[in-house]
């Protein structure tokens, strides 16, 4: 230990760097760190070897220390040796002869210290920093050779690190408390947000987080070492058994599971606040603790009432939803009432918006055909019970007045769609006089009614939403109704050539009528409500013939063209889309309007180009694009009308 005047301001600069390492890193990397520490500090200091011992052996050394089993002595030694004075602790640990441990693992006990091995053992305790005396462990500087002079330099110099050590050392254990709490606090499905309480089994906290801390209003160092029962004023929690349990405790607004209950905290001057209360038992380095986490429950109590509403309204529309018509059912029949009309209504055309515009605007227009029926039913009740199913009920009405409402509701729809007309909702009603008649008789005979009215109309609401839907394509493309002629006129003086019948002349031409009614979804009247995000134009174009298919599926009439639009851009070979079919696969009928639509483009965009160059560029296309033998029907076509 010689030159220590040249050592101190070394081991204060490697001191400085250690707790500032420690501080900037993760609790798990104390261990390393503090090895590197001692490393370094054994080579400045001289010793031949500085360990920091756990808890149980440090323990099991200071109990071999009594002559007595004396609580008070022992509480004596532990002040003796958590001491300032280095060399009264020195003379103790160097008067031991003998030093055991039992080893749990090997179930033997084995030498500690022994003079005959090390001349020099020299210890400072790492005293718990909270209020109780508990050492969480200690620094040993061991010499095997040589005894140095304690001078009070040196014992300084020990303190110092000693000291540093301690600090850094009770906040790595609380972290390895806290870690050891949280998985457990994974394992169970509870928030680390909560208040969480670790206490010893005789009731004294060793453990808090700042939630518990916030909840109580008290520090840490007004709990920690205290009696859970002295910190913390929980109802019916009058012994340390009411905190260890949980038990069967009702809330009727509150759902509690097996693992937990209802408490309430009792503050002076304030109203008392509910908290749920979990319990469990923990396991941590082979010692077993009490655990408490408590949630408030405040908010929740205060919202209960929002999350009752909120289950009996529909998100979409406002309107009250089924499970709040299954509650108030015994409520709607009531003679007071009477007579009340049953009115059932199922909207028209939804489906086709979803598959047309997208799911945005079918919300969109459920939500405005429920303003519509609020608007009508001011003095009843509006229900949304399904996907486009409602329910309404209008009290001390008549049948005069039940038909003037469906009049109105039908008319505002139609205002409210008027480029989309066929949308709109088919109703049927039934009045009832009895007030013990069933509701679901009721509604069942308004729904045959309104179900009937439907079909009656199913057909022409088809043709109809054709009809808007075409209407809406040709004001968006203004040029499509010149195309579309043009390409018929093509049609019917190409037809002869191939030999076709009147009926798939007439098929063709039809179909050029609705060849690109799906592009009504791109860019269409609702792009600006921003509801629609546009995908890449390629993208949109295979869209157009899965929705042109869509719509003429819808008539009757069209159905048989359904097919022809969809394939109307696939390709001889294959390479086309939609589906990529290829060859005789596509229609015949569609193998004809292919090469009609390229025709078309190429000339109404190559206006100066000459026949020759319009049929060599068509035979290009043959057994590419185009079917070989209606390719060279259709050359013949365009050489004799150049003629």
């Amino acid at each position: 230990m010689e030159n220590r005047n040249n050592i101190y301001e070394e081991i204060i600069k490697l001191n400085t760097n250690f707790l500032i390492t420690i501080n900037n890193s993760e609790h798990q990397e104390f261990p390393n760190i503090t090895e590197n520490y001692l490393s370094e500090l054994k080579e400045i200091l001289g010793f031949d070897y500085i360990v920091i011992l756990q808890p149980l052996l440090l323990t099991s050394m200071l109990e071999n220390l009594c002559c007595t089993k004396s609580v008070d002595e022992k509480k004596s030694l532990f002040k003796l040796i958590s001491g300032v004075n280095v060399k009264k602790r020195t003379d103790i640990l160097n008067s031991i002869e003998k030093n055991v441990e039992y080893c749990s693992t090997t179930k033997k006990t084995f030498p500690l210290f022994n003079e005959l091995i090390y001349k020099q053992v020299i210890t400072y305790p790492i005293i718990n920093t909270y209020k109780f005396n508990t050492i969480n462990g200690g620094i040993f500087f061991l010499n095997k050779t040589v005894k140095f002079d304690l001078t009070d330099e040196m014992a300084e110099i020990i303190t110092i690190v000693s000291e540093s050590i301690t600090v850094a050392y009770n906040s790595y254990r609380k972290n390895q408390l806290f870690n050891s709490h949280y998985s457990i606090l994974q394992n169970t499905n509870i928030s680390s947000n909560n208040a969480i309480c670790i206490y010893s089994y005789d009731g004294f906290v060793v453990f808090v987080n700042n939630p518990f801390l916030s909840l109580i209003g008290k520090s840490e160092s007004e709990v920690l070492g205290y009696k859970i029962l002295d910190i913390i004023n929980l109802k019916n929690h009058n012994e340390l058994k009411d905190f260890n349990s949980v038990s069967d405790v009702p809330n009727p607004k509150i759902i509690v599971d097996r693992e937990a209950m209802y408490v309430e905290l009792i503050k002076p001057n304030e109203e008392n606040t509910i908290l749920r209360k979990y319990y469990k038992p923990i396991s941590l380095e082979e010692k077993w603790y009490r655990m408490i986490i408590l949630e408030d429950m405040s908010k929740e109590l205060e919202n209960i009432d929002t999350i009752e509403l909120s289950s009996f309204i529909d998100s979409l529309t406002g309107l009250k939803n089924r499970n709040y018509f299954q509650k108030n059912i015994d409520n709607i029949f009531l003679r007071e009432k009477l007579p009340v009309a049953t009115i059932v209504g199922d909207v028209n055309g939804l489906k086709l918006m979803n598959d047309i515009f997208g799911h945005d605007y079918g919300d969109l227009m459920l939500k405005k055909i429920a303003k519509v029926l609020l608007e009508n039913c001011k003095d009843g009740e509006v229900y949304r019970v399904g996907g486009d199913e409602f329910y309404i009920f209008l009290n001390n009405t008549s049948e005069e007045a039940i038909e003037r409402t469906i009049k109105k509701i039908n008319s505002d729809c139609k205002k409210m769609f008027e480029k989309l007309n066929f949308i709109g909702i088919s109703l049927g009603y039934e009045i009832t006089n009895n007030e013990k008649e069933k509701i679901e008789t009721s509604i069942r005979k308004a729904e045959t009614e309104m179900y009937y009215t439907k079909s009656l109309s199913s057909e022409a609401i088809k043709k109809e939403s054709i009809e808007s839907l075409k209407k809406m394509y040709l004001e968006k493309y203004t040029k499509e109704h010149e195309r579309v002629s043009r390409m018929i006129l093509i049609a019917k003086g190409f037809s002869p050539y191939l030999s076709l019948r009147e009926s798939e002349t007439r098929d063709v031409c039809n179909a050029l009528e609705l060849i690109d009614i799906g592009k009504v979804s791109i860019e269409h009247f609702l792009t600006n409500t921003n509801l629609i995000n546009l995908d890449d134009e390629f993208e949109n174009m295979k869209k157009h013939c899965r929705i042109g298919y869509k719509i003429a599926s819808l008539s009757y009439e069209t159905s048989h063209l359904a097919r022809l639009i969809l394939n109307h851009h696939e390709n001889w070979d294959g390479s086309g889309f939609p589906q990529g079919v290829k060859g005789k696969a596509i229609p015949f009928l569609t193998r004809i309007i292919r090469i009609i639509e390229y025709y078309d483009n190429l000339t109404s965009n190559n206006a100066n180009f000459e026949c020759e160059q319009i049929v060599n560029e068509i035979d290009s296309k043959k057994g590419k694009l185009f079917d070989p033998t209606i390719t060279s029907a259709f050359i013949k076509y365009i050489l004799e009308q150049k003629k």
